[in-house]
């Protein structure tokens, strides 16, 4: 699922520049290192989110 889920997330950005990330989605960031928080997993969602254009 991991390697679904940060494609999915900026096709989301993309579509409708919302989502929401937790461990129950995805354990790893999008550069495949595990994550270590929902924080961690939020940053990074955050990130993306202002990297994809609308």
């Amino acid at each position: 699922m991991d390697d679904v889920t940060w494609p999915l997330l900026r096709r989301a950005a993309r579509i409708t520049g919302a989502s929401r990330i937790g461990f129950e989605d995805v354990l790893t960031l999008p550069d495949g290192q595990p994550a270590h928080s929902n924080a961690q997993l939020y940053q990074a969602d955050w990130r993306l989110m202002q990297e994809v254009p609308l």
